[in-house]
């Protein structure tokens, strides 16, 4: 066999295949259409069921509206509520962890109340209206921004 055969052989098989797969192709678009639809005879419309509904979109309102057209006009802007913002002096701070040595230094986790996120603090640093006078082993001294000292247990939180 020469490499004309192969060729010959190659798009002959090819030319096959690619009409009969025009052919299925034209069989199922003629039965998925409605009557009436490959004449012309109504207006033009998407058959039922091959558009999808979008999620959170009404059904078939993507068909009776069109997107790009001279009277669609966006949705009426929706008011936002505002979000409620925690006082400072309710926010309640729970100690999670403390790590660390008597050489180094302890580094201590805490969770406030107004936040999701861990917190990691050390002496000097700032929780909201509280700092971070002391760190023991078990203990946590804060100082709040009226001066006034508070002692948080590991085992009490």
């Amino acid at each position: 066999m020469t490499f004309a055969d192969v060729t010959r052989l190659v798009t002959e098989r090819l030319s096959r295949e690619t009409v009969l797969g025009g052919v299925a192709c034209l069989c199922a678009v003629m039965l998925v259409l409605p009557n009436g639809a490959e004449t012309g005879s109504g207006p033009a419309r998407s058959p039922a069921g091959l558009i999808p509904d979008a999620p959170g979109v009404a059904p078939g309102a993507l068909t009776q509206a069109p997107l790009f057209h001279v009277s669609r006009r966006p949705p009426a802007p929706v008011a936002e509520e505002p979000i409620a913002v925690p006082d400072p002096q309710n926010v309640v701070i729970q100690l999670s962890g403390i790590v660390g040595d008597t050489n180094d230094g302890y580094i201590a986790f805490f969770r406030a109340s107004n936040r999701s996120e861990l917190l990691m603090a050390e002496v000097g640093d700032r929780i909201d209206r509280w700092t971070v006078e002391e760190i023991e082993r078990t203990r946590v001294l804060l100082r709040d921004d009226a001066g006034e000292t508070t002692a948080i247990d590991l085992e009490n939180g």
